[in-house]
């Protein structure tokens, strides 16, 4: 019936074994969120946060999607908000969210576990609700620390380049600085 919340899961049975996709759940009726227009726009490892963009025109469900930090860690869940089209989301660190921190008062919700590091490899990943990845920043040799930002040079779907930092905001235009030793 129009409404019903449906829950389903996949499951593979093999004769070594099994293994099970994540619970997911939908409304019968309710128009599909497309996720793939949910990018990671900015990463700054002295501020310490987390900029994503919804590089689209329609609102993004964020309940579900998760970050994922250097391959397994999941240092954040999306709560039941919504991120309209062509808004930015900042996430920051525990790190700077603590008292008398550079972000007191941060709204918990968008606080995710884990430090960034403007010296060090890093890989941030972000999936949908179902577990299919949406993007990836994959910094595997560090040939300069970022004395501000990684940033995509234009929003959303650009070369990563160094720039300075603008979070919550539009990034820099100048991609005359590319980053080097993605994967």
């Amino acid at each position: 019936a129009l409404g019903t919340e449906v829950k389903y899961w996949i499951e593979a049975i093999t004769s070594g074994g099994s293994s099970k996709s994540k619970e997911v759940t939908y409304k019968v009726g309710e128009v599909p969120v497309d996720y793939t227009k949910l990018k990671i726009n900015e990463l700054n490892g002295n501020d310490k946060f987390i900029e994503l963009i919804n590089t689209g025109s329609d609102a993004i469900t964020l309940k579900g999607v998760t970050v994922v930090k250097d391959g397994s860690k999941t240092v954040w869940e999306g709560p039941a908000r919504i991120l309209e089209g062509g808004a930015f989301l900042l996430l920051y660190s525990e790190d700077v969210v603590v008292e008398g921190g550079a972000q007191e008062g941060y709204d918990s919700e968008l606080v995710f576990g884990s430090g960034l590091s403007a010296k060090k490899a890093v890989r941030i990943e972000i999936y949908d609700p179902a577990g299919a990845q949406l993007d990836d920043f994959n910094l595997v040799t560090v040939a300069k620390a970022a004395k501000a930002s990684y940033s995509r040079v234009p929003d959303g779907n650009g070369t990563w380049c160094f720039t300075e930092a603008t979070p919550g905001a539009k990034n820099s235009t100048d991609n005359s600085d590319p980053v080097t030793g993605l994967e």
